[in-house]
């Protein structure tokens, strides 16, 4: 295989793992918010707006928010499984 074959490889499969993570991230985000009260909610959306441009938000988040940390942990794991799977096919 050529350098740029692997290179394209290895981008792709960037990609790929990015696409993965916003998905957990965006179904973890989802299943927090439909889970907590109308305060948690409007505390956890402030919250992101406020520091959406900082570099670490996700370390605040997970620390000030640690039931969003479970469901987050949780969407990781139901992914890698799923992953697995279809890696065994």
């Amino acid at each position: 295989m050529s350098d740029d074959q692997t290179k394209n490889k290895t981008d792709e499969g960037e990609i790929l793992l990015n696409e993965i993570g916003s998905l957990a991230l965006e179904s973890a985000n989802l299943k927090y918010l439909t889970a907590a009260s109308e305060e948690e909610q409007a505390e956890f959306v402030d919250f992101v707006e406020k520091n959406e441009s900082d570099e670490d938000l996700l370390i605040k988040m997970l620390e000030k928010f640690p039931e969003f940390e479970k469901i987050l942990t949780q969407e990781m794991k139901e992914i890698q499984e799923d992953l697995k799977l279809i890696e065994d096919l």
